[in-house]
């Protein structure tokens, strides 16, 4: 290898660098040995790579592991790493675990809530009610042009909904953006 290879790089970016190459490798222990050290960094940086771990792996401790991890995030900006896993096609089987993972680290994506009501009224009715979860739990303010935005998606989206348990959660997320616009 060049020695040129890491030249500008800090040593906390190599250390970064390769914590990343170990969350992919094909041996369960540095994959385990890389998750100890992961949780030790509390670099944002690491989140996507730890999310495309937990919708990859086959081993059940690990995957464990990275929903603990995940679960427990104590890092600013992850919020948006999260919204692009939820954005992200390959990743919708695991899209209901990522809004979970969002509620239970206390995330605060307020930015994005005309997004997440997007993925409540597309997606089944757990992620709608993950997404309501998180929703309630934010603490704002909003800006209204999004809660604008997402009240018009919602009853868009009751008026054409047959009834359903998820329409009725709908019903809930309507009365709690009607709120945020009063507030």
């Amino acid at each position: 290898m060049s020695r040129f290879y890491f030249c500008g790089m800090t040593e906390r970016q190599r250390y970064i660098e390769q914590l990343k190459r170990d969350l992919v490798s094909d041996d369960t222990g540095t994959v385990v040995s890389a998750l100890k050290r992961c949780r030790e960094s509390g670099d944002v940086s690491l989140v996507p790579a730890l999310i495309s771990l937990y919708a990859g792996t086959q081993v059940a401790m690990v995957r464990q592991e990275v929903a603990e991890m995940l679960s427990a995030l104590k890092v600013s900006g992850a919020e948006s790493a999260f919204m692009t896993a939820l954005r992200a096609e390959a990743l919708r089987p695991i899209r209901h675990d990522l809004i979970a993972f969002m509620w239970h680290s206390a995330l605060q994506p307020a930015g994005y809530l005309a997004e997440l009501v997007g993925i409540a009224i597309e997606g089944s009715y757990a992620e709608a009610l993950e997404c309501l979860t998180l929703v309630e739990s934010l603490e704002g303010p909003f800006a209204e042009e999004q809660v604008l935005e997402s009240l018009s998606e919602v009853r868009k989206h009751l008026a054409t909904a047959p009834e359903s348990d998820k329409k009725a959660l709908m019903r809930e997320f309507l009365i709690m953006l009607d709120t945020a616009v009063k507030e």
